[in-house]
Parts: C-alpha cells; sequence; structure tokens
C-alpha cells in the first residue's frame, strides 16, 4: 500500500491531528456515493490505524482530466479541482472490515494465480468484456485482438510495460 500523503499539521485548528489525503486524476468528479462504493480509503484508513497512526480526518483530491489541454486555461479552478471530505462518521469497522477482507481475498488469489505457469494464467483469466470497464481500459487494443485470435504480444510488448511498483515478483524485492 502507497498512500499520497499522509499529514501531521504543526499549528492551527487541526494541530496534531493526522490526516489521510488520496489524490485522483478522474475524468469526473466523484459523487459521495461513488466515494461510498470505493473501498480504498477503508483500507487506507484501518491500516494506518492498525499501525499507530488516529486518522481524525481524511479527504479526496480530484484533478479533473476531462478536458483538452488547449481548454484548460480558459476553466476556473472549480472545473479542475475538487477536494471532498472522505466522511469518517459514516466509515465504520463494519465497512474497514469488509474492504481490508475483499483486499485479503483478491491477493489471496493473486499469489495462488501467480503459482501456476504463464499459459495458464491466460487461459483462467476471464475478460470483462462490459463497456463501463472496456472503454476507459488501456488495455481496449489487445484485448480486441485476443478475443479476435490475433496474436498481441507484439502490441503488448511495444506499446505497454510493466508496472514498477511492487505488482512483479521481481519488483515486489525493491521497493
Amino acid at each position: 500500500m502507497r498512500l499520497d500523503l499522509l499529514v501531521e499539521p504543526l499549528v492551527g485548528r487541526l494541530k496534531g491531528s493526522v490526516l489521510l489525503i488520496d489524490h485522483k486524476f478522474t475524468y469526473d468528479f466523484y459523487q459521495p456515493d461513488n466515494l461510498l462504493l470505493n473501498p480504498q480509503m477503508p483500507k487506507y484508513v484501518g491500516t494506518v490505524r492498525y499501525n499507530g497512526y488516529p486518522v481524525h480526518e481524511a479527504y479526496l483530491n480530484m484533478f479533473r482530466t476531462r478536458f483538452p489541454s488547449h481548454l484548460i486555461s480558459k476553466k476556473s479552478n472549480d472545473d479542475l479541482f475538487k477536494r471532498m471530505p472522505v466522511g469518517l462518521q459514516e466509515m465504520n469497522q463494519a465497512r474497514i472490515r469488509n474492504a481490508l477482507k475483499t483486499q485479503m481475498t483478491a491477493s489471496e488469489r493473486i499469489l495462488e494465480r501467480r503459482k501456476l505457469p504463464l499459459d495458464l494464467w491466460q487461459e483462467e483469466a476471464l475478460p470483462v468484456q462490459n463497456n463501463m470497464i472496456c472503454r476507459s481500459c488501456p488495455f481496449k487494443n489487445p484485448c480486441i485482438m485476443m478475443e479476435a485470435d490475433v496474436p498481441a504480444e507484439k502490441a503488448l510488448g511495444g506499446e505497454y510495460q510493466s508496472r514498477s511498483y511492487g505488482y512483479n515478483s521481481e519488483d515486489s524485492d525493491n521497493g
């Protein structure tokens, strides 16, 4: 887990508090319901509290990406940025526990899958094929190729690279 920002103000009304702040680059700002369904902040709050930091407030900073660069200068700050309080009062222990349980289950499944040979990973993986997911997926083109039985290895190797923050076994030892 990598937090974006954990702050302990030294002055002002929040002096001595612990603030958890996450940054999102998003096409549209989250609605309150989106935030209630999103498990990331409950996982962060639970983990930070478990490690001895009593989170008092949490915020989501959203940077809107929907506007082309030539229009950004014509937009107000309110069009481009929004800070939303997460609402720790609504984030009860059950919400935190359920978010962490789901994460642990997913992590266990990933670890089990890593034990399989690579060719079985592809056999076991099922594409979502849902417009809500696929329309913004960076792997849309290779996925279309694979669905048509067109080899996508060259496209994947030439246009995509593995993330470098701990998802691959060789990276997890470095960071």
